[in-house]
């Protein structure tokens, strides 16, 4: 069964010591003004977690632009 939303499932690990909350919290903060699905399923899982996303500054949005 599927539910027919992405979720994130893994956080792969990063160089340079960063937690997967903390990798979760920066994606979350590119993500946050986006409409877009995958960006949603990123920021739902910060939020599930308990992660404050760092603020993020000029946002630009291009749909269907691919």
């Amino acid at each position: 069964m599927t539910k027919g939303e992405p979720t994130v499932t893994a956080i792969p690990p990063r160089p340079g010591g960063h937690t997967e909350d903390e990798v979760l919290a920066i994606a979350a903060a590119a993500e946050s003004d986006s409409e877009h699905p995958l960006a949603k399923a990123i920021v739902a899982a910060a939020r599930r977690r308990g992660l404050t996303a760092p603020a993020s500054s000029d946002f630009t949005s291009s749909p269907a632009v691919g």
